[in-house]
């Protein structure tokens, strides 16, 4: 089941990378075998690879990856992904002093409800730090904080 959750965020984000030359593909291999700089307790999160982290009581995952497109790109798309999922969250900010898009909503999956938020970090002019979380919806808010303690680790680290 973990492997699901897992395949669903990883093609949620390559969906959103689009390639068109050998120079972007050797920036986006460069930046996505990077792994984003992240506090996230080892005790209570089981690290899956470089950038993904889970758990497994109740179900949570923190996905982070570096990706090859403009911050303004990486907007529309989640923009799109909000409305087409009817998501109910959405705002911009400067955290740390640098741009901050998210939207949030419930999604269902294998039965199961989960409130999912997705972050676009800007990083350069030509590239962002996308993050995904998924939370259980009946987990009582003690992973949600966690969760952006680790989100805010990122903003800071990266």
């Amino acid at each position: 089941m973990k492997k699901a959750y897992l395949v669903f965020v990883l093609l949620l984000i390559s969906s959103s990378i689009q390639s068109q030359h050998s120079k972007e593909i050797d920036a986006h291999l460069n930046h996505t075998v990077k792994e984003v700089k992240v506090d996230i307790d080892a005790t209570v999160f089981s690290k899956v690879s470089d950038n993904t982290y889970m758990s497994g009581e109740p179900k949570v995952l923190f996905l982070s990856a570096f990706v090859v497109d403009s911050y303004k790109n990486q907007k529309v798309k989640m923009l799109k992904f909000f409305t087409e999922k009817k998501f109910n969250k959405k705002a911009e900010k400067e955290i740390s002093g640098k741009k901050v898009f998210f939207i949030e909503g419930p999604i269902n999956k294998d039965d199961t409800d989960f409130i999912n938020r997705n972050y676009c970090i800007k990083y350069d002019n030509e590239s962002v730090i996308m993050i995904t979380t998924l939370v259980e919806a009946t987990e009582d808010g003690n992973y949600k904080v966690m969760l952006e303690k680790a989100v805010q680790s990122v903003i800071d680290k990266n």
